[in-house]
């Protein structure tokens, strides 16, 4: 059995936009495949069917996207499944249209440096206002971690302050306005890093980072 799930914003103000290509995705997978009606659980949407041989679930999360993880942990631990059980749709902005990528696991992959292997990840802080589309007071930051070289299970450093934060004006502003989010690091060759990552949901920022003994 696989999960796939759509990620979107609900509500009639966010249809057609391509922050909700995930929701659009699934809706054509049940369409071409004949999957089952749509109902509602976990916190989302969800319709069954089959590709192939295989039993596949679709999920459209009814949260805003920030909450989307609570319909997903939902449906993961009622259908007992693992992370990779998992297919995950969503948009990419630094993707031209008509362009897929597929990749295993989210974000910026490792990067090895002198301290270990370096990692940026975001989170996301503030509160939700309810029964809004708009969510003014929900920021995405984004961290870093150093893991142990020899054993990456073992964390070295982890910033104790976000890295990066939604501070100028494309980042503030957009559809989910607040967000910057990591998705790419190019190493230097002075020894720096430039990060690139989403501002709001319009643009690519990139970022200088230099990295000091710990």
């Amino acid at each position: 059995m696989r999960l796939f799930v759509g990620l979107g914003n609900p509500g009639t103000k966010y249809q057609g936009n391509r922050h909700n290509i995930g929701f659009m995705a699934v809706d054509e997978i049940a369409r071409r495949h004949g999957f089952g009606p749509w109902r509602r659980r976990f916190q989302g949407e969800t319709s069954e069917g089959h590709l192939g041989s295989g039993r596949v679930i679709l999920l459209k999360p009814t949260t805003y996207m920030n909450e989307s993880g609570n319909a997903v942990g939902e449906a993961t631990k009622f259908f007992k499944m693992g992370v990779g059980d998992i297919t995950v749709f969503h948009d990419e902005i630094e993707l031209p249209p008509a362009k897929l990528r597929v990749k295993i696991g989210g974000g910026a992959p490792p990067v090895r440096t002198p301290y270990g292997w370096m990692m940026l990840y975001h989170g996301v802080s503030g509160r939700i206002i309810e029964q809004t589309d708009h969510q003014p007071f929900v920021r995405y930051c984004a961290g870093i971690m150093i893991l142990d070289a020899d054993d990456p299970r073992r964390v070295a450093y982890r910033s104790p302050e976000p890295l990066l934060a939604p501070e100028i004006e494309e980042e503030r502003t957009g559809v989910v306005p607040n967000v910057v989010f990591p998705t790419a690091v190019d190493p230097r060759a002075d020894g720096t890093y430039d990060v690139y990552y989403g501002m709001g949901d319009a643009a690519i920022g990139v970022a200088r980072l230099a990295l000091h003994a710990m």
